[in-house]
């Protein structure tokens, strides 16, 4: 089955088996959303505790005026943090993408099955249709045969 995008406009999936393969994408993206909102959990508390930790060695360099104590620990911990919210950026744009396909799949899975409802809807009126038309025919033979029952009778 040809790849169709998260993106792709509904009026273009393919609605052969298109809803298994949309709920398996869904189900795809909403674990990789789980993922990285999980990520953006485990990334905060550090980022706050260690911005904390920067916050008391500035305090206490204003405090000292000694350079030479604070600034072994300073740059290390300045470039952790540098590290972290660079991780918590790419996080957050991985969960802002993923809410996106996630939004885009459940459409896409819902225009999908209404397509099939409606195929199934169209399928089912022509059933009815032929079904009528034989039941309009049988109708018809059955009068044919009467009224040639009846020209037999006259005979």
């Amino acid at each position: 089955m040809p790849y169709t995008s998260p993106f792709t406009p509904a009026s273009q999936a393919n609605t052969s088996s298109a809803t298994a393969s949309l709920e398996a994408r869904l189900k795809n993206y909403e674990n990789a959303l789980k993922s990285s909102e999980a990520e953006l959990k485990r990334i905060a508390p550090l980022l706050e505790r260690k911005t904390d930790r920067i916050t008391a060695i500035n305090t206490a360099f204003n405090q000292t005026g000694k350079e030479d104590i604070w600034r072994p620990v300073y740059i290390p911990l300045l470039k952790e943090i540098e590290a972290l919210e660079k991780q918590r950026d790419e996080a957050e744009r991985g969960r802002a993408k993923y809410a996106a396909a996630v939004r885009a799949a459940r459409y896409n899975l819902t225009a999908a099955k209404e397509r099939e409802e409606a195929k199934g809807a169209e399928a089912k009126k022509g059933e009815d249709k032929e079904t009528k038309k034989v039941g309009e025919g049988a109708k018809k033979d059955a009068n044919l045969k009467e009224d040639s029952d009846e020209e037999m009778q006259d005979v």
